[in-house]
């Protein structure tokens, strides 16, 4: 069953109308599907990063300065060499700047999340529930 073309001026038939509405869902659909997936791949990243950071915390203690550390470190070892309190130093300045990394991407990823705002999309089923009630309106006009 072919439909002829609407004359100039005269409204789309519903098939058609139907057909263009059910297009433009699928595109819908997938997007909210591609949505989702980046979200659930950030909600991964986000609890990965959280979990190095505990990490990282853990191994340095108490929030504490880097010169706290090295003070410390210089009045426990006073017999070290001092190429070990060097060595000591430089590790403290790798935690410290990874933890900055870190604090960076958790702070990135918030800005994405409250950008995306997974609240205003709608879910498949509530998608399916509205056509479905579009369409039994048109059934019924």
């Amino acid at each position: 069953m072919h439909s002829r073309p609407a004359p100039t001026g005269k409204p789309i038939s519903v098939a058609r109308t139907i057909s263009i509405l059910d297009s433009k869902l699928r595109l819908l659909a997938q997007r909210m599907k591609i949505l989702e997936n980046n979200m659930q791949i950030m909600a991964r990243t986000i609890v990965s990063h959280n979990k190095k950071l505990k990490e990282l915390e853990e191994v340095s203690g108490p929030s504490f300065t880097k010169e706290d550390i090295i003070d410390e470190v210089k009045k426990s070892l006073p017999e070290q060499a001092p190429a070990d309190v060097s060595a000591l130093e430089t590790k403290v300045a790798r935690i410290e700047e990874r933890i900055s990394e870190l604090e960076s991407n958790i702070e990135e990823l918030n800005y994405l999340i409250k950008a995306v705002n997974p609240m205003k999309f709608v879910t498949l089923d509530q998608l399916k529930e509205a056509i479905d009630e579009r369409l039994s309106q048109m059934k019924k006009g």
